[in-house]
């Protein structure tokens, strides 16, 4: 079960003009990198994680955090970091809207989450999973105030103050999980042997989707390179794969 660093998903806005040589160097870059190196296995990530008492989605952005945090703007706050991560809600649902059985349909909620810097891995990971396990789960009163936040957020980002302010350059960071739980690995005669997922990303903002499927970890970085260097995003994936490695794996 390797640990498969595949980011080779990424969808590129053609708005721009990056340099095509670099993008084509990228792009080769994550066609030939099949695994995270030596002995690097999923399954030993995920025990590594358990043993320490967070989740493998917990660990993957601590080290995303850390790896920003090197490449920080000065001219920014350097104190804390700040984002706002996705919480799929369609579990909370009654049923039959709860489930794939029903059309599909978007139910992710974006909540903000804080930290201050400098912090340790364990601490930044630690941090992060209590976050995404009490935020909603259990949480009837967050889940009441939902509707109300995205009408409160949905006006902020539409003022002149946000408008004029340059866009965050850190990727929203969401999870998808074992996608063998949408998508099945067979379909009676046939198998599946591989899934591939796009976005759109029209202005400045990123995504960074972390999912498993045939037992590998997949890390997808989505961006705009009207906006984005491919060299950048090469770097930190590197690093977040280096995190990874000196805190759960040696």
């Amino acid at each position: 079960m390797p640990f498969s660093f595949v980011s080779d998903r990424f969808i590129a806005s053609r708005g721009g003009n990056p340099a095509a040589a670099q993008s084509a160097g990228y792009r080769n870059w994550v066609a030939n990198v099949p695994d995270c190196g030596l002995a690097l296995e999923t399954a030993l990530l995920h025990r590594a994680c358990k043993a320490k008492g967070f989740s493998v989605t917990s660990a993957v952005q601590a080290a995303y955090v850390l790896t920003l945090a090197q490449h920080a703007d000065p001219r920014h706050k350097l104190s804390q970091y700040v984002t706002a991560n996705q919480f799929n809600l369609r579990r909370f649902l009654p049923k039959p809207y709860n489930s794939s059985k029903y059309a599909v349909s978007v139910y992710y909620m974006p909540l903000p989450f804080k930290i201050d810097l400098p912090s340790s891995f364990g601490a930044v990971a630690h941090t992060l999973n209590e976050y995404y396990k009490t935020s909603y789960e259990n949480n009837a009163h967050a889940l009441q105030l939902k509707g109300t936040f995205t009408r409160v957020l949905a006006a902020v980002v539409q003022t002149p103050e946000f408008l004029a302010a340059p866009g965050p350059r850190d990727a929203l960071v969401s999870s998808l999980g074992i996608v063998e739980q949408y998508v099945n690995r067979t379909y009676g005669s046939l198998r599946v042997k591989d899934i591939a997922m796009g976005i759109d990303v029209v202005m400045g903002m990123s995504m960074l989707h972390i999912y498993t499927f045939h037992d590998q970890l997949r890390l997808v970085y989505s961006y705009n390179n009207a906006f984005e260097e491919p060299a950048n995003i090469q770097m930190y994936l590197e690093k977040v794969h280096g995190i990874l490695q000196r805190e759960l794996m040696f």
